[in-house]
């Protein structure tokens, strides 16, 4: 949306006119095309893993069928579209990347051409800073978008994750409370039955509740519950501060 209304506003496209740019920019350098490797490499791995899920769930007989499909299907239609702006984003970004590494490459290659330096000519290094200056001028004309869009995308991304990594501890502290019901009330049998069988077995029941607390512990170190997103705020607020300081310090 936000590229689509500042495309309207200017009256062009400003990723066609970067890609126009970079392109002019490559045929100075005389290279290949940009290989983005990376990008399209973690493309593929979000779409063979997270995607594929929603694939499964489309063909099977559940989502067809079920009367709130389209939901579903508009779902899945934000999500690939939240996708396909990740990956022209990041593509944008490793484009520049490679330009400025063959800019650099030409650049060794002309230096060390031979063996005195002392032969290096003053229009290499006219044209080096040229293309340079191409490049920061063909990432500023899509510096508004890209602004717009990497800002709204952190926003985003991080009220999404941080819901999900909160969202396990705060179950997690439900079924605790749950289990400390059941807890309570093996106690009032345990202090109110008159039956000794009953008694013995609700004795027993408390002890296997203390020897086998209820609990979803990562590699045996991090326990999943509340106190995990508090511990990890404050571990965050102790390196901002020290952070700080440092900064200050040196400053």
């Amino acid at each position: 949306m936000i590229t689509t209304l500042a495309a309207f506003l200017s009256g062009h496209n400003y990723l066609f006119v970067f890609r126009e740019k970079l392109l002019s920019i490559e045929a100075k350098l005389s290279k290949t095309a940009p290989s983005l490797h990376i990008c399209l490499y973690v493309f593929i791995f979000i779409v063979g893993s997270e995607k594929a899920i929603w694939i499964y769930f489309l063909v099977s007989d559940f989502l067809i069928y079920h009367k709130h499909a389209q939901f579903a299907f508009f779902w899945m239609y934000i999500r690939w579209g939240c996708l396909f702006n990740a990956f022209i984003r990041c593509a944008v970004f490793e484009w520049h990347w490679h330009t400025m590494k063959k800019l650099r490459i030409v650049f060794e290659e002309r230096l060390y051409k031979t063996t005195s330096m002392a032969r290096i000519e003053r229009k290499d290094i006219e044209d080096t800073l040229l293309i340079y200056a191409d490049l920061l001028d063909a990432l500023n004309s899509i510096g508004f978008i890209m602004k717009s869009l990497v800002l709204s995308r952190m926003l985003v991304d991080d009220f999404y994750y941080m819901a999900i990594f909160i969202f396990p501890c705060i179950i997690m502290e439900l079924v605790k409370s749950e289990v400390d019901k059941i807890r309570i009330m093996l106690t009032d049998i345990y202090t109110e039955s008159s039956d000794e069988g009953v008694v013995r077995k609700a004795e027993d029941s408390l002890k296997f509740l203390d020897l086998c607390p209820y609990e979803f512990v990562v590699w045996h170190l991090i326990p999943v519950n509340i106190k995990l997103p508090l511990n990890v705020l404050a571990v965050l607020t102790s390196y901002m501060i020290i952070t700080l300081q440092l900064a200050y310090l040196s400053g």
